[in-house]
């Protein structure tokens, strides 16, 4: 946070004040979302992980990968306001500047990639759901009766999902 201070009073000196401004915003962001992370990290490894309901526990971590996932953005733009803010200011020269938007690429690309993965995997866990969910009365062997998870290939993907 001292940082995007230090870089908002360099920027608004230089004559930047929308790139301080940003930094500023991204900086206030990336703190709000690590203490969030921090304190879901700390609730399911000190009370939740050891209570025995998966299902709670495998949810919150899904949604503590979302939050570092989500995280990226506002660190993306942390990045990229200073790089182009003492970039245009003339505070630094290109290669710097290169550098800042290389580094900017990275983030946003390791936060698109594994974003994919985790909707994709959401989505296929939910389509495998309700498919499990209107097949209800098959039961072994596709013959009418109470439904079994293990009866058939949605109820594979449910379980093993």
């Amino acid at each position: 946070m001292w940082f995007a201070a230090a870089l908002r009073t360099t920027l608004a000196d230089a004559g930047q004040d929308g790139w301080g401004a940003a930094a500023t915003a991204a900086s206030a962001a990336v703190g709000g979302l690590s203490l969030l992370l921090v304190s879901v990290v700390a609730v399911l490894a000190y009370s939740i992980a050891g209570s025995g309901n998966q299902g709670l526990t495998s949810e919150l971590n899904d949604l503590a990968w979302a939050g570092v996932l989500l995280s990226s953005f506002p660190r993306a733009m942390l990045i990229m306001s200073a790089a182009f803010g003492l970039w245009r200011a003339g505070l630094i020269s290109s290669a710097p500047f290169t550098v800042g938007v290389a580094a900017v690429m990275l983030v946003l690309l390791g936060a698109t990639t594994w974003l994919g993965r985790w909707i994709m995997g959401a989505l296929r866990r939910l389509f495998a759901f309700g498919f499990a969910c209107h097949r209800r009365h098959l039961g072994p062997g596709r013959e009418l009766g109470a439904f079994d998870p293990k009866s058939c290939y949605a109820g594979w993907m449910v379980i093993q999902g």
